[in-house]
């Protein structure tokens, strides 16, 4: 079901979508596809597909808006991903904003803005967000356009609280060595629809902490974080989605780490690639940088094993950098940001934020 947004001259239309079909895939992922083309010349990059797609869009958890032309083409798109996000002691609506694209032929028309204007309807609006989330990529499309966006909103603006490279590694040319021993891990799942059902141990019949303990795991060992969630559940947690996963990690001496990945595909111009596997998220309280480098070794052979032929991290403040030295992780020469946007007195508590971080940016 869509439901008309707004309408301006020359025949544009902004709908609110709530199901990935409501989209003419046929001609939405072709003007997608272009348009990160044009962003991403010769360059890796996203490979935008269907299953992609609704890996993000999954559950009541998001929303998202669609902008057509006078012909009914699309021209437009962006959705946002419900998150609780955890701030020192506060916890914030929030929703992480993704897909953002203009198609390469509507460009320099304002387009941009007014979905971003749409988006914030939605979701500050109609779902009472506290803020929204987002990377840019420093060089590319996106940053200066919401920028300008939230600078004409009286008493908004856009916080940018923090830098990374990304951190990437060849896994089909140059497998990384097994740790000896091997740490003892099993992929956790939520035993019903919630995590508030029960976690089992995929493929195992170990017993496993419970959804709160996980939980409490994340808020101790990060003053920043998004909180164990229906809809974070409902990515990593969710047995039948094979692209993404939570491993818990058996470290010794009472000790558990948590290690959380995507299979994302990829693509260079014209040319569809190999996945690449992300490490998301790695908590390892109390462990020594050997442990962590083991846990970020053995995340790579599991990643590898899934068809990936690279693995990618952004710095959190987790992975010392000595490991990834070690381990033959190479930064980019281009940095990602996180940036928190939305109403002024929401987004100061961002200006001093410091590492670690978990958020999970896809």
């Amino acid at each position: 079901m869509i439901r008309p947004l707004d309408q301006r001259a020359g025949g544009y239309r902004v709908y609110e979508i709530t199901s990935i079909d409501d989209l003419d895939l046929r001609t939405f992922l072709p003007m997608v596809d272009r348009a990160w083309q044009l962003d991403y010349a010769d360059q890796p990059r996203l490979d935008i597909d269907e299953a992609f797609l609704r890996k993000l869009a999954r559950g009541p958890w998001w929303v998202g808006v669609l902008a057509v032309d006078g012909d009914g083409s699309p021209v437009g798109f962006e959705l946002a991903l419900e998150r609780t996000l955890r701030v020192g002691d506060r916890a914030l609506r929030a929703y992480y904003a993704s897909v953002f694209t203009v198609s390469a032929d509507h460009r320099r028309q304002g387009l941009g803005r007014w979905i971003l204007e749409c988006i914030n309807r939605l979701v500050f609006e109609e779902r009472e967000a506290d803020v929204i989330l987002s990377t840019f990529h420093q060089g590319h499309a996106g940053s200066p356009v919401v920028q300008s966006t939230f600078d004409r909103i009286p008493g908004w603006g856009v916080a940018r609280f923090h830098d990374s490279a990304i951190w990437s590694r060849r896994l089909d040319q140059d497998p990384l060595p097994a740790s000896q021993p091997s740490p003892s891990f099993v992929q956790l799942e939520m035993a019903g629809d919630r995590p508030e059902s029960g976690l089992r141990a995929g493929g195992d019949d170990r017993a496993v902490p419970d959804a709160g303990t996980i939980d409490d795991l994340l808020r101790g060992e990060f003053e920043t974080s998004f909180a164990l969630s229906d809809s974070l559940s409902a990515q990593y947690l969710d047995r039948d989605n094979e692209a993404s996963g939570l491993l818990l990690y058996e470290l010794g001496s009472g000790r558990i780490g948590l290690a959380g990945f995507n299979v994302v595909p990829m693509v260079r111009n014209e040319k569809r690639l190999r996945p690449i596997g992300q490490l998301q998220l790695l908590a390892a309280p109390g462990s020594t940088g050997a442990q962590i480098e083991a846990v970020v070794r053995h995340v790579g052979r599991f990643l590898a094993a899934r068809g990936c032929f690279a693995m990618t991290l952004l710095d959190m403040g987790v992975v010392p950098r000595s490991a990834l030295d070690n381990l033959g992780f190479v930064a980019s020469e281009t940095l990602i940001t996180f940036a928190a946007r939305g109403p002024k007195s929401t987004i100061e508590a961002f200006a001093g934020l410091r590492p670690p971080f978990f958020l999970d940016f896809t």
